[in-house]
């Protein structure tokens, strides 16, 4: 059995029966370099590690990408932390509620419910401080340590209530 590298994607596949896979887009046998396949580039039949420039850009945008990932992350982490509180129709329905209120001129209601859009806002400057030190990362493994720590602000929650929020006059 070989090992077989696509040209195009660096797919490596291992334990494979060579006859399967034409030669015109696979490597068989190819030795495998010691480095992360950013820095692998074909050349003829054999792999080889790119020039320090273009290692670099490789570095470059590889770091990118995992710093995009990780705001993401804390983007999808914030979401669901808002959304084991608070559904998205209850949203709506206080959203919709603290609309007509502030219409209607009912402080009192624009208050209770005002809490809630106060809270959700420290959620984003939460995250907007946490993306803002990805952003500031110049490692993946810097990247890798950080974390979106909610805990606090979770538990500072206001538990608005739309029944609550409908009977304030």
């Amino acid at each position: 059995m070989a090992t077989v590298v696509n040209k195009t994607t660096l797919e490596v596949i291992e334990s494979v029966n060579t006859p399967e896979y034409n030669l015109d887009e696979w490597l068989i046998n190819p030795t495998i370099p010691d480095s992360p396949k950013r820095h692998w580039k074909v050349y003829g039949n054999t792999i080889i590690i790119k020039s320090p420039t273009e290692r670099a850009s490789a570095d470059a945008e590889w770091l990118s990408q995992v710093k995009s990932d990780k705001k993401d992350q804390f983007k999808e982490d914030l979401g669901e932390a808002l959304r084991s509180k608070y559904t998205d129709d209850e949203k709506l329905s206080l959203l919709l509620i603290l609309q007509l209120a502030v219409a209607a001129g009912n402080t009192a209601r624009v208050t209770y419910v005002s809490q809630l859009a106060a809270w959700i806002d420290q959620g984003q400057d939460l995250l907007y401080a946490a993306q803002d030190n990805v952003d500031a990362a110049t490692t993946e493994d810097e990247v890798s340590a950080m974390e979106l720590n909610l805990d606090a602000w979770l538990a500072a929650d206001p538990q608005v209530v739309i029944r609550t929020a409908k009977g304030i006059e």
